[in-house]
């Protein structure tokens, strides 16, 4: 299923969408009764707007000749992150979650209250809850609106509505006029749906929810800008269930493992004294990742962790010598910026990329370049040290890893 599907589209129009309605003051009474042609409009309105940035982006003409290299790599990185959401498959963003934080479990039970496998084991539950509700739900408007529509057969005859259109109209509205069941919950409805304490719980919403009109304080012009604000800091990305009148609501599931695997590393990165601890963590989880995957591709005894020139400074991060060929990983936990991601700054954008690339690609280039400079180059691995035959090496391949990827 690619990006440009129906799904992952409207995937990006719920996730707006809702990042907007929070960040504004919720109203007291609402304005209007929300049916079937109300969710039509809403379809209509949200098609049209995304729309037309594609449209200006085909139109937009940088300003002069020198510019357009540098236009055209900020309108791809747009483009990009207007559509594209998540570095992996949700269902790897939990198991990544789970390696990456649980080592931290001291740290998030002192500084959140809760632990990253408590975060990952509410989140499936609410999910499976939720989507339990809204199948139930479903199925039962279906079953109830032919009898349900006996009371307003005489009136849909008069305006020339069909018996099936009608039957149709009164399912929708039984289903999607019975959200409130759907799509909210409780505390205590969540401590029985997770099993989880009620302390546990209450910190894991208190971290996770916003209410109406919540703004992160570094981000507080949010939503203000028509021309801007697909780009803008959504609220969602960083507490992805919103709170009113005692009850929390969660309607945006399809985003939810790339928020979990994300939103912490802000909370963590913010404690300096803990910081370092919490960076190298990171290093070591791209390090290991990529040698589980190799180790699934070559016997396990050609894939080198950590190996060393031998003065003992760093060859590589990790390295497979197989059937004549070398490959080379450079690996960098180092993700984009927000400035950078969304392409709002050149120059933030290039100064990112060289951190995650360039750098890794130079140490990688002088690993290759120590292989070619010798007929029998060593690495030292684990204490012990590795005599290799460079005339059986045929090919040498250079491949940077990074947390993220930067097409």
């Amino acid at each position: 299923m690619g990006e440009a599907s129906d799904e992952r589209r409207w995937a990006r129009f719920i996730e707006f969408t809702a990042g907007y309605l929070v960040s504004l003051q919720r109203p007291q009474k609402p304005l209007q009764t929300f049916d079937g042609s109300r969710i039509e409009e809403f379809e209509s309105l949200v098609k049209r707007y995304f729309d037309s940035f594609m449209g200006h982006f085909l139109s937009a003409q940088p300003e002069t000749q020198e510019r357009k290299s540098s236009d055209d790599l900020l309108r791809s990185a747009q483009i990009y992150s207007l559509w594209v959401r998540g570095d992996a498959y949700p269902h790897q963003f939990f198991t990544y979650a789970q390696e990456l934080y649980g080592q931290h479990d001291t740290w998030f039970t002192t500084h959140l209250g809760f632990t990253i496998a408590d975060a990952i084991g509410i989140i499936h539950s609410v999910d499976e809850e939720l989507n339990r509700r809204v199948n139930a739900s479903a199925d039962d408007a279906r079953k109830t609106a032919p009898i349900k529509a006996e009371e307003y057969l005489e009136e849909a005859e008069a305006r020339q509505i069909s018996r099936k259109e009608l039957e149709t109209r009164v399912a929708i509205h039984l289903h999607y006029g019975a959200a409130e069941a759907l799509l909210r919950f409780s505390l205590d409805e969540l401590i029985d749906i997770s099993g989880r304490e009620k302390n546990v719980c209450e910190a894991f919403l208190r971290r996770m929810s916003q209410p109406f009109g919540y703004h992160n304080p570094a981000f507080p012009d949010t939503f203000t800008d028509s021309a801007k604000a697909p780009w803008d800091y959504n609220t969602i990305d960083e507490r992805p269930f919103l709170e009113d009148g005692g009850f929390y609501w969660f309607f945006t599931n399809p985003m939810i493992a790339s928020v979990l695997f994300h939103t912490f590393y802000f909370d963590l990165m913010a404690d300096k004294t803990y910081r370092p601890t919490f960076e190298k963590s990171r290093g070591d989880f791209v390090e290991r990742k990529v040698r589980q995957y190799m180790m699934r591709i070559f016997p396990n005894q050609m894939v080198l962790g950590n190996p060393n020139y031998p003065n003992g400074e760093e060859f590589s991060d990790v390295a497979v010598l197989h059937d004549g060929k070398i490959l080379i990983f450079q690996c960098k936990a180092k993700g984009l910026t927000r400035d950078a991601r969304v392409g709002a700054d050149f120059s933030k954008l290039r100064s990112d990329m060289q951190a995650a690339i360039r750098n890794a690609f130079d140490q990688a280039v002088r690993a290759r370049t120590y292989i070619r400079s010798t007929d029998r180059p060593a690495l030292s691995v684990g204490g012990l040290t590795l005599k290799i035959d460079g005339e059986m090496i045929t090919d040498i391949y250079l491949i940077n890893v990074t947390m993220m990827p930067l097409l």
